[in-house]
Formats: C-alpha cells, structure tokens, sequence
C-alpha cells in the first residue's frame, strides 16, 4: 500500500479511535486530535503493517489512561488489563509455534515483574524522602505494560522520558513540585515518542 493511503488510512482510524473515545470518556478534551497524530506518525514510521495496526491500539489505550488520570487521578484497571492482553494477542499473532509462544510470553512477564518491581520500590523510596505518593498504582502498571511489550531498557527509557515530559507539562500547567498532578499523559507521551522514533525496539 502507497505510503500516502495508508497514512490517509490510519488518519481514519485515528478519528475513530478518537470518537469512540470521546463518548466513552466524558469530559474528555482533544481525544481525537490526538489520536489522529498518533495513528497518522506510527503509519509514518513503520508503513502499513500489522505491527502498525497493535503499536495503534496500543497508543489508544495509553490515551485513555492518560484522559481517565487528567479527569479522576486514577486510571480503571480494565486499561493496563486489556494492553497485557492485547500484548498475548500479539504475541500469538507473531510466534510461529508453540514453543515460541511461550519463549515470548515468559519473556514479557518477567520484563513486566522486573520493571513492576522497580517502580514500585521506587515510589516507596519516593514516598519515604517526600512523604507522599510519587506514583500511583496505575502508572507502575503502565510501566510494566511497556516493559512487557518492549523490554526492560525500553521500560526505564520511558521512565526518563515521562520525567522530562512531566516537568514541561507541570510548567504549562503551574503545577508546584509537591503537587499532585496526573502523571498518566507523560507516560502516555513518552510511549509515544519512543515508538515514533524506534527506541522502544
């Protein structure tokens, strides 16, 4: 397929993405814009390709959590849930036997458990120097699904990142350093970015 289609293609995926996100979120603001330019880079970057296709939904569920976080400061369970789904499901789709099935899921679950872990004692520590909560349940969960899907070092790529991209929009927003804020649209972005760029490879 003409690179040019599928971009159009993948553009109108993204709106719809964005649509049914829209009336599943209420309160949601810019969801479709911001599907549409994740849908229409990610076609940009790999083509038309089934990978494309998963990196999409992907991204859409992480939109989702970064709205749910931006709305209630809590992100529903369902969403981490379905993208360790989704990874089994892709999985499936690429192995070629059992055998590698299984190699490829076993790997997952322990990328996913080491990055979980690590979040997790992290936000203890966190929580020990500045009494008070760094990071939620949701966001370790967001990590462990991108530990999952690409791998450790990915994993803590997109830590650093989502430190970055949270301190901008901290300053955009005027948020104070000891002040909750919705840390779910950072991770989201950085996800983003690192597919767009092949660093979450």
């Amino acid at each position: 397929m003409p690179r040019l289609a599928a971009l159009l293609l993948f553009a109108i995926a993204g709106a719809a993405a964005g649509t049914l996100l829209d009336a599943l979120i209420p309160g949601a603001r810019d969801v479709r814009a911001v599907c549409i330019v994740e849908f229409a880079a990610v076609s940009l970057r790999y083509g038309a390709a089934v990978a494309t296709v998963f990196f999409c939904v992907l991204l859409t569920l992480f939109t989702a959590a970064a709205m749910y976080d931006t709305l209630t400061m809590l992100i529903p369970t369902v969403i981490p849930a379905s993208a360790f789904a989704l990874f089994f499901i892709r999985a499936s789709f690429f192995s070629t036997n059992l055998a590698e099935l299984c190699e490829r899921a076993l790997y997952g679950v322990i990328c996913a458990a080491v990055v979980a872990a690590s979040m997790y004692a992290l936000a203890r520590v966190a929580r020990a120097v500045y009494k008070t909560d760094a990071l939620g349940g949701g966001d370790i969960e967001l990590f462990a699904v991108i530990g999952m899907w690409f791998g450790v070092c990915a994993a803590f790529k997109a830590v650093a990142l989502s430190c970055v991209f949270g301190l901008v929009f901290c300053a955009a927003r005027g948020v104070g350093s000891r002040s909750a804020f919705p840390f779910a649209p950072s991770i989201s972005t950085a996800l983003f970015a690192l597919i767009v760029t092949g660093g979450a490879s």
